[in-house]
């Protein structure tokens, strides 16, 4: 069982829209530079957070989103 890293970038409006410009960055950002899985958080959660396996995955998303 891997251990997850969770890095929370925003929160969610009052709209719970996850395709935001800034969203959809953030997804081609992790599909062309994390080696390892990752997970959305769910947008029934009041933070937008991804979780990861890896973690230079974690800070590399870090440094660059937060």
């Amino acid at each position: 069982m891997p251990v997850l890293h969770r890095v929370v970038y925003g929160s969610y409006d009052k709209t719970y829209s996850r395709h935001t410009a800034q969203d959809i960055d953030i997804d081609e950002w992790l599909s062309a530079n994390c080696r390892h899985s990752y997970y959305h958080s769910p947008s029934y959660l009041r933070e937008k957070a991804v979780e990861f396996e890896c973690d230079e995955d974690a800070v590399l998303f870090a440094l660059r989103w937060v």
